[in-house]
């Protein structure tokens, strides 16, 4: 009689291989959405602050007003003496904001009504996004 080796057989190998290939291949896609998902927010966080500066200057510079409004999967920046150049763009999917509605007028001298915006980012975590009384200024912080 022979005696049998104390390795895997081929068969078994591969098992191994797919099995493990397989809850490799699902925590990349995981770990991917992710790292998509934080990228989207940076680029709105982003994009939400050059949007908020320009309209600061355009309104003192043109001495007209601009409406900001915070919809709850978008934000539009509204000129009311100039319709066709209103502007807005959605929120990522990962940022969601609390309040159905929430209007900011930046007047033609810069200045504002003091403002909290509450967020819910994909990880539950609550930012504060405060715009302050005076020449617009905002800051977010997280809770």
């Amino acid at each position: 009689m022979h005696k049998s080796k104390g390795g895997f057989t081929v068969l078994e190998s591969l098992i191994v291989l797919v099995i493990t290939s397989l809850v490799i291949g699902l925590g990349m896609i995981s770990i991917n959405r992710a790292t998509v998902a934080r990228v989207q927010e940076r680029i709105f966080w982003q994009s939400l602050k050059r949007q908020w500066q320009f309209n600061e200057r355009y309104a003192v510079e043109n001495k007209t007003t601009v409406n900001v409004t915070f919809l709850k999967h978008q934000v539009q920046f509204q000129y009311p003496e100039q319709p066709e150049r209103n502007y807005e763009f959605n929120y990522p999917k990962s940022v969601a904001k609390s309040s159905e509605r929430d209007l900011i007028t930046i007047k033609s001298n810069g200045y504002i009504s003091p403002k909290t915006i509450y967020w819910t980012v994909n990880n539950g975590q609550i930012i504060k996004q405060t715009f302050q009384l005076g020449w617009g200024i905002y800051r977010i912080k997280a809770q």
